[in-house]
């Protein structure tokens, strides 16, 4: 009877989905959907989470070649800033030639660091360099989408077949792969008390796909799909600040999997508390960036190559900041998991070079130039600076975006 009451064009999925089968690619059943909710559900009861309902989900394709635009400045606005910014010539050029994209921007940066030094007497080069990546503007073919108002998940075919391709995925595979992720959406908000359908804003967006991206990436390393290199390489390719999924690094071990505990504490805390959850998910300095730079990033993106780049909207911030919050914020960031920045911050001639700060950032003893308070770095006390002066801020935000 149940069966009977439907639109002829859909069938049901042992009473849980509605398929519209009218563009569903040919070599696709609803043995299929079934198969994979079953699975979907054993790596949720894995992870101790709440049973999934999910019984007024419909499932439709689209043949509709669907992208989104990630990113403020294409390569050819990147490569006219690198023209007016510093001296070029022939060998520059042909560099520059030879990037197309952001992959081939990250392939040969250093090379044309190297070039444009031999013409220009700029010390900051490379560090300019790598700020313009996080802005140059790249596409991804959209797989899925879910609409939560009309609990509804779109399978794009032409872009899954393509995608299938990328990864050597049998078709079946791609779609399985696409199809978790979006059900993972629909299942997180199922559990929302509120959260997420309520709020637009870019934080929720950010913990979202970060979860969805990071249970398919488990997904697909249980069951044995390909992709999980190239998701992964995406999320460490893309600044989170532009590319919501990235996240999801967060989550990941590439040698342990998935931080379950992590996973199910973001997951948990984000049904009531976004803000909460993106500080479990990310480090103080990404959440602090998202959270002040969002909306001038907006703008960027509206305004194109006359709006600001992401340096520029990070000095802004920074600037409306005292330089001694600054410094108390954002070392202990950077020095954490990184022993050598953390020796090199010790050496006097090196912090005058960088800071023209006549002491060391660091000190084991402390003392009246230093914060009372130290960072407890591997059973090690570090103490920080506090004689940084307003007219150090430039050297100071140069550094540390550098060394980000």
């Amino acid at each position: 009877m149940n069966r009977a009451s439907l639109p002829s064009k859909y069938i049901m999925a042992h009473h849980v989905f509605e398929i519209d089968t009218a563009k569903m690619p040919p070599y696709l059943g609803e043995h299929h959907f079934t198969t994979w909710r079953n699975s979907f559900d054993v790596i949720i009861k894995k992870l101790c989470l709440k049973d999934p309902q999910l019984d007024d989900i419909r499932i439709e394709f689209s043949d509709e070649r669907k992208i989104e635009k990630y990113g403020s400045n294409s390569i050819d606005e990147i490569k006219n800033i690198i023209r007016s910014k510093w001296n070029t010539d022939n060998a520059i050029e042909k560099i520059l030639d030879k990037i197309k994209d952001k992959k081939d921007y990250q392939r040969y940066v250093e090379e044309l660091c190297g070039t444009l030094h031999k013409l220009n007497q700029d010390n900051n080069i490379y560090a300019e360099l790598l700020s313009f990546f996080d802005d140059i503007e790249f596409e991804y073919r959209i797989l899925g989408e879910y609409h939560n108002d009309k609990k509804l998940i779109v399978l794009y075919t032409f872009n899954i077949e393509r995608s299938a391709l990328d990864n050597k995925n049998a078709p079946e595979k791609e779609f399985e792969r696409v199809f978790i992720h979006e059900l993972f959406h629909a299942y997180h908000y199922e559990n929302d008390k509120g959260e997420l359908v309520n709020r637009r804003d870019y934080t929720v967006k950010v913990v979202k796909e970060s979860l969805a991206s990071a249970f398919e990436w488990h997904y697909c390393n249980e069951y044995a799909i390909n992709g999980t290199d190239e998701l992964m390489q995406s999320w460490w390719l893309n600044d989170v600040l532009i590319y919501p999924y990235s996240g999801a690094r967060n989550l990941i071990d590439a040698y342990c999997g998935l931080n379950e505990k992590k996973f199910c504490d973001v997951f948990k805390k984000s049904l009531d508390d976004a803000d909460g959850a993106m500080r479990i998910l990310l480090d103080p300095f990404d959440f602090y960036r998202i959270k002040n730079a969002v909306s001038i990033i907006e703008k960027s993106i509206k305004k194109k190559a006359s709006g600001y780049n992401l340096r520029e909207a990070f000095d802004i911030i920074m600037n409306n900041t005292n330089i001694g919050k600054i410094v108390r914020r954002e070392i202990p960031i950077i020095i954490r998991y990184r022993k050598n920045i953390r020796d090199l911050l010790l050496d006097k001639s090196y912090c005058q070079k960088n800071f023209s700060l006549p002491y060391a950032v660091l000190s084991m003893s402390g003392g009246e130039r230093y914060y009372a308070d130290p960072e407890l770095i591997n059973n090690k006390e570090y103490y920080i600076c506090s004689e940084f002066k307003p007219e150090m801020l430039q050297k100071l935000l140069d550094w540390l975006w550098a060394n980000r």
